[in-house]
């Protein structure tokens, strides 16, 4: 029974850990400000935070923005580029803004579902980086446990079951 119990604690410690969130922060002045993790199969959502940045501005400056600070036609943004499996996948692109917080404040989370162990590589990229101010920092989450461990979960409460009714029986 002991060994049955630390297999359950050793699954349970395994899923904390994968639903544990990761604070990746990419910086846009730099070419190679490529942000890698290794993340397991599940399904993980990606929001954009106010951490070490908040948005980006690939222009130095902000130029034809309308009333409300949108619009603009120079601005800060929350691009960023993923690239799983030699594919490169486009976040974040809900125009350009007045200040970094009006961009952080209407940029949309996303999802990544991952169906094994994934090299997931978070990145800006701009053809002129010299001019560029700020970055992005990124909120990475499990929100869904993978199928093996929820198996495993799911087998271990129910020999938990069966091994106390066992006891109560035999009594």
């Amino acid at each position: 029974m002991k060994r049955f119990v630390a297999t359950i604690a050793s699954a349970i410690a395994a899923i904390s850990m994968a639903n544990a969130a990761t604070i990746v922060d990419i910086d846009s002045k730099p070419s190679d400000n490529g942000v890698t993790l290794s993340l397991a199969a599940g399904i993980y959502e990606v929001s954009f935070i106010s951490s070490m940045f908040d948005a980006w501005n690939a222009w130095g400056k902000t130029s034809g923005c309308d009333n409300n600070g949108e619009n603009c036609s120079q601005g800060w943004l929350t691009n960023v580029d993923v690239l799983i499996d030699n594919t490169i996948y486009k976040y974040g692109r809900n125009g350009k803004f007045e200040t970094p917080e009006l961009a952080l404040d209407n940029a949309s989370p996303f999802t990544l579902t991952l169906t094994e162990l994934t090299d997931v590589t978070f990145y800006i990229d701009d053809i002129n980086y010299n001019d560029n101010k700020g970055g992005v920092s990124l909120q990475v989450a499990s929100v869904a446990t993978p199928v093996p461990a929820a198996g495993l979960l799911f087998l271990g409460g129910v020999a938990a079951y069966n091994a106390s009714r066992r006891r109560r029986l035999a009594q």
